[in-house]
């Protein structure tokens, strides 16, 4: 009986410490996230919520704080949707969001997390995510592997990026 009790308190307290380590950790980068927000005159919002079906339109990009802090961050994926890591897996996340306009642009950095599940295993994958909004208009471009039909215009003289 002493044996499990004693194996019963040593995990205990293994979890304890691994939950007061995570916990410190957190601290310390929203830490982080703040003091650069506030070093580059941008605005932090330490948000941290579960996202599930994310919708956002792209007119309103960076929404005020008091809205992300009152657990409205849904709205803000959408618009990146058509980038990797975005619209892939569940359990998506927001995390430290510093937004703000700066030298003409608007800003978002934050971090993103989801999870893949796979049976009875998944894994998260973390990102830390920078997003400028340029005043400019830029072409439409798509990278994709080179495929067969690419290989016979070749052949035939057709030019892709030298």
């Amino acid at each position: 009986m002493i044996p499990f009790l004693v194996a019963f308190i040593a995990v205990l307290a293994i979890v304890l410490f691994a939950q007061a380590a995570s916990k410190k950790q957190t601290e310390l980068r929203r830490n982080a996230m703040a003091q650069l927000a506030a070093n580059l005159g941008l605005v932090y919002v330490p948000i941290s919520e579960p996202q599930g079906c994310l919708t956002f339109g792209a007119s309103s990009m960076f929404l005020d704080p008091v809205t992300l802090r009152s657990g409205r961050t849904e709205q803000i994926i959408e618009l990146f949707q058509a980038f990797s890591p975005f619209g892939t897996g569940s359990s998506r996340r927001i995390d430290n969001l510093i937004m703000g306009p700066k030298d003409d642009n608007q800003w978002m950095i934050f971090d993103y997390q989801y999870t893949v599940s796979s049976g009875k295993s998944s894994t998260t994958y973390r990102f830390g995510i920078i997003a400028v909004m340029m005043p400019l208009a830029m072409p439409s471009l798509q990278i994709r592997p080179a495929g067969f039909l690419d290989t016979v215009s070749s052949w035939l003289g057709s030019k892709d990026i030298q």
